[in-house]
């Protein structure tokens, strides 16, 4: 491809087999200024030297890049090229089981490779070059960035990355992990240098170089300026120079941490090669300023952590002045701001949440509860934390204002929380919802607050319907009312009575209590007076009052009109003849 741009970007090269070399992918050439952005694809489980049953033999099992020269680029990012394998047969093919690239260049336009956030992993190699192989001619450059090179294995040679450089070619490594990976030998990190004349130049920052069997890092003729790596557990030894022993090589580590090998350095030729290093941890010690030969206390090196512990001794020992603005994690130096940066590729920090206080409300049914709750930073470095409720066992509606905030250390926020109470929920219901405020930069770290919500009684009643009747002297006038409970909950009602001319009232019964929607019937008797006069009315009011919110009331009114006696009337007998 010449001059273009090339997209390769969500595709699946997966499970292809070749009889000879490149079992999943490849590609010629990049030339002329060509752009390959070869973005979140997949190569997995391809191989290369096999057919059927029968090993044949052959290099390149997952992705090669063949060429990239003449100011072209390729931009490898958010990939996985996982589980490919170089079969070997005889001597023929076992090479570059995972990923392999070449770059070309001229005086004036190299070629640049840059991959990102890559995960090459469980590639094999019958012979060498498990994982990673970049070949790098005269001015080239390559930039890898956040990417995880682990568990790769080869037979003889390179289990984790190999670079190989010539004349003013230079490499740049930033928060990468190459770990777990197995070779006969160079099992991490392999850096080598073509040129006759002078040493391959490169840059190492925020690397975590640990747990590969074979070795650590290993350089041949090449410089390595490591600033903020953690290289450990990786059994032989930490760092070997070595080479032709005609180019002089110096690795300098700055604010480094090297532990748990037999050997932290290894130099084949003092007289040529040299380990200089200053504010960093290395076992067995290392003349220098500020340096240590300390356990660096890691969380758990033998299950591959390697943050430090709260209590390790080298937290705030690094010289800051160096050291990159962010560790391996993207975690800010130093924490806390203003202070001094730790060794390693880990800043030590520690995460917190209080969500707080723990709440109860009573409410009645159609109203909101409003709970308020601080948000405290409990952490020793800036963060945001969402803050919402997961759980709502009766699914009423809740809302959460703000649904995040950002704080700094030890500073807090309120947040609300308000619960709607649905309209008719009987009284006495409960719902208890769970509030949780959650980092953004750490998932686990949460803390939860309970709200409970206790239904309110909310009194209603009704008393009806208003009636007439008449009655003569003397007599008692019985009225029968309806009394209806219309609160969301058992009540007892109290009844009352009043007459307009104070004629003799009674009321049965003298209290009701009723089930929600339950019914009761209330006879009122009016006894009319034997001295009222004829064509005379009275009103009664009868007023059932809720027990529990003497506001709370219905009337009925009674109109009883005082009648005449009843007469007789005599008429004469009249007989037949």
């Amino acid at each position: 491809m010449d001059g273009n741009v090339a997209d390769l970007i969500g595709n699946e090269f997966n499970r292809n087999t070749a009889g000879g070399d490149y079992g999943g992918l490849y590609i010629e050439e990049l030339d002329d200024g060509t752009v390959l952005r070869f973005w979140g694809n997949e190569v997995i489980g391809n191989r290369a030297g096999i057919s059927g049953t029968q090993v044949l033999g052959g290099e390149g099992g997952g992705f090669w890049l063949n060429l990239v020269e003449y100011g072209s680029e390729a931009n490898v990012r958010d990939n996985q090229i996982l589980s490919n394998t170089a079969y070997l047969t005889g001597t023929d093919g076992g090479d570059y089981g995972g990923f392999y690239a070449y770059l070309g260049s001229d005086a004036d336009y190299p070629g640049l490779l840059t991959m990102e956030d890559n995960l090459i992993a469980g590639n094999a190699a019958q012979d060498s070059y498990a994982g990673v192989a970049i070949e790098m001619s005269d001015r080239s450059r390559l930039v890898m960035e956040h990417n995880v090179i682990a568990a790769n294995t080869a037979v003889v040679e390179s289990g984790g990355l190999y670079i190989y450089g010539q004349e003013d070619s230079q490499y740049y490594l930033r928060r990468n992990k190459v770990i777990d990976n197995s070779a006969g030998a160079q099992g991490g990190l392999w850096i080598s240098n073509g040129d006759t004349a002078d040493p391959l130049w490169g840059l190492s920052e925020n690397n975590l170089v640990a747990d590969n069997v074979g070795s650590g890092i290993y350089l041949w003729d090449a410089e390595f300026w490591s600033t903020n790596d953690t290289i450990a557990g990786n059994g032989d030894y930490g760092l070997l120079i070595t080479g032709t022993g005609g180019i002089a090589v110096t690795a300098h580590l700055s604010n480094t941490i090297v532990w748990g090998h037999s050997d932290s350095f290894v130099n084949t030729d003092p007289g040529n090669y040299a380990f200089k290093a200053d504010y960093s941890d290395i076992q067995g010690g290392w003349s220098g300023t500020g340096n240590m030969n300390s356990s660096p206390v890691f969380v758990n090196a033998g299950g591959g952590d390697y943050h430090l512990q709260a209590s390790s001794p080298l937290l705030e020992q690094a010289l800051t002045a160096v050291a990159p603005a962010v560790d391996l994690d993207g975690i800010p130096r130093p924490v806390p701001a203003g202070g001094e940066a730790d060794m390693g590729c880990y800043e030590w920090f520690r995460a917190g949440v209080t969500l707080a206080p723990d709440q109860a409300k009573t409410k009645k049914p159609g109203t909101t509860a409003a709970y308020d709750l601080t948000v405290t930073n409990d952490g020793n470095l800036p963060d945001t934390f969402a803050v919402n409720a997961p759980l709502n066992p009766l699914g009423w509606t809740v809302t959460v204002n703000p649904a995040s905030v950002t704080l700094a250390p030890g500073a807090s926020a309120t947040v609300q929380v308000k619960v709607k109470v649905p309209a008719g929920t009987d009284a006495g219901t409960v719902n208890q919802v769970t509030a949780r405020a959650t980092s953004q930069a750490h998932g686990t770290v949460q803390d939860i607050a309970l709200l409970q919500t206790t239904v309110a009684l909310a009194p209603a009643v009704s008393l009806e319907p208003d009636l007439v009747a008449g009655g003569t002297p003397g007599s008692v006038v019985v009225y029968e009312h309806t009394l209806t409970n219309l609160s969301n909950g058992t009540e007892t009602f109290l009844p009352s009575k009043s007459s307009s001319l104070g004629w003799s009232v009674s009321v049965s019964p003298v209290v009701a209590t009723l089930a929600k929607g339950g019914t009761q019937t209330v006879r009122v008797y009016v006894s009319v007076p034997a001295s009222a006069a004829p064509g005379t009315a009275d009103e009664t009011t009868v007023t059932e009052t809720s027990d529990s919110d003497g506001t709370v009331s219905d009337s009925a009114t009674d109109t009883t009109t005082r009648q005449s006696y009843p007469y007789k009337y005599y008429l004469p007998y009249v007989g037949k003849n």
